[in-house]
């Protein structure tokens, strides 16, 4: 329920889109886990190579953004979030990449049997 409130907090604030989606990780950092969990299962049950790429930086970012939120890897000039341009789309390209991967031995494993 909290996520869900905060994707539509967020939605409203910056007006829609899939930068909106992602920033409910930036307000609440600790949901990053919940893709990463599911890449690792796909890792896990398919052993899809970028699968794993895919689950570090997801489990990464939450430890990173602790990071700049506590100040250790910014200082408190820094207001606009530069690296998000270029986090969110390594984290969407990566996903979609492994979700296509997925979908592809899907249907190749769906064609043997």
């Amino acid at each position: 329920m909290l996520m869900l409130s905060l994707f539509l907090v967020n939605y409203r604030v910056y007006g829609g889109g899939i930068f909106a989606v992602m920033g409910v990780f930036v307000i609440f950092p600790p949901g990053s886990f919940i893709p990463g969990a599911l890449y690792l299962r796909l890792f896990i049950l398919l052993k899809i190579k970028t699968a794993l790429l895919t689950v570090i930086l997801w489990m990464a970012y939450p430890v990173y953004e602790y990071l700049i939120c506590t100040r250790i890897l910014c200082t408190d000039e820094s207001n606009i979030r530069i690296d998000l341009l270029l986090i969110y789309p390594l984290l969407l390209v990566l996903s979609l990449v492994t979700r296509v991967n997925y979908y592809r031995l899907k249907n190749v494993t769906i064609l043997v049997d």
